[in-house]
């Protein structure tokens, strides 16, 4: 049994020590179907299969039964596109000078290298979701728990419109969203709950629906300036489902994962401006993540939100997320140890190999990881 053997328990604690301390975004992903425990290369795609739509109609009595076109699974693919490794070194000297301290300290640079990882993972989870939103919420330079939590009422209707299944929505809120909220009364009730209690301790749990937790990587700062002169050009208009909009020219232009409204517009039920994502943007057709909710006419004014920051709302299934350990070559690498280890909770899996060097050693855990966004509408934006 090698070292690396002996330190399976640590590696798999330390997974899952992060992904609850700081990787709620990971509970809002799915992972997809087969092969979880496999390794993986950067590039490779891999498979998942979604359910096709379910045919409804009027009854009409008759001999024979209609015929509703088949249950066949939809294939998607999605691209693993990040291998990252977080990597720490020994030398004969240091492994003296802290010799006493034995496999405690292995076990301490182990759950750090791991936590490098899990970090950069939810960064780009926290990237996909807000690049990939269908919808936001909230209005920018604006606290969205100032007074109270209703925000979190809006994202519960839009989402129930969108024919979102209540249960697994979940919310990753920034660590200030988070913070901010967990000042309001309503949640401190510090007169009513005893020490210890989630309300005294400020932890939000199920709220409007939503199971209530941050991610450091949730609150992605979005950086841009409002464009405006932007109409639809389109004599007949859009009608609800439209995702590529043809506009006139205007100025500041439009990027993949702007905020935008367009007049007329509207959340629906409501006289609020829906918020939508950009998913891609030319010179003169503004393409969105989601289909417009309501119908809009030609020449409505089309204008990008400035800056602001991003929580997230979402439903699990919304986002397909693969980590899986690097593969490495049939006839092996400079590893001299070496250990895949699989996370049987979070699913997020890891090669940890030893590098011995000239009167040195480097510890190396790598992964390899991506993610897509298929159901926009079930992902929102909380900005400030």
């Amino acid at each position: 049994m090698n070292n690396i053997t002996l330190l399976i328990a640590v590696i798999i604690g330390s997974i899952q020590d992060v992904a609850r301390q700081s990787g709620f975004l990971f509970n809002l992903t799915s992972p997809p179907e087969g092969n979880i425990g496999t390794t993986a290369a950067k590039g490779q795609t891999v498979s998942f299969s979604e359910l096709p739509v379910i045919a409804t109609g009027d009854v009409a009595p008759s001999a024979a039964v209609p015929e509703a076109g088949g249950v066949t699974a939809t294939g998607r693919t999605m691209t693993m596109s990040q291998h990252k490794y977080a990597a720490f070194k020994l030398t004969a000297e240091d492994h003296m000078a802290i010799g006493r301290l034995g496999a405690q300290f292995r076990s301490v640079q182990i759950n750090n290298a791991i936590s490098e990882l899990m970090g950069g993972a939810s960064a780009y989870l926290g990237s996909l979701m807000t690049a990939g939103a269908g919808l936001a919420h909230g209005t920018p330079g604006t606290d969205p728990f100032a007074t109270d939590a209703n925000i979190l009422m809006d994202g519960w209707r839009t989402m129930a419109d969108d024919r979102a299944p209540d249960s697994d929505r979940l919310a990753a809120l920034s660590v200030l969203d988070y913070a901010t909220a967990g000042k309001l009364l309503t949640f401190q009730k510090l007169n009513e709950a005893p020490r210890g209690t989630d309300f005294a301790a400020a932890r939000l749990g199920m709220l409007a629906n939503w199971n209530v937790g941050y991610d450091q990587a949730s609150g992605i700062l979005q950086t841009t300036t409002a464009a405006g002169g932007y109409l639809v050009n389109n004599g007949a208009g859009y009608a609800i489902g439209a995702k590529a909009i043809t506009v006139d020219t205007g100025t500041g232009g439009f990027a993949p994962g702007d905020l935008i409204t367009i007049a007329g517009s509207f959340e629906k039920g409501t006289a609020t401006l829906a918020k939508y994502v950009v998913e891609s943007a030319t010179a003169t057709v503004v393409t969105l993540t989601r289909g417009l909710i309501t119908a809009v006419v030609d020449n409505a004014a089309v204008v990008r939100i400035a800056t602001h920051t991003s929580s997230i709302l979402a439903h699990r299934s919304a986002t397909i997320f693969a980590a899986r350990p690097s593969a490495e070559l049939p006839e092996g690498d400079l590893a001299t140890i070496k250990q895949t280890v699989i996370d049987p909770v979070t699913g997020f899996g890891v090669r940890l190999g030893y590098y011995p060097g000239w009167h040195q050693g480097q510890w190396a855990a790598s992964i390899v990881y991506g993610g897509l966004v298929r159901r926009p509408e079930w992902v929102r934006r909380v900005i400030r």
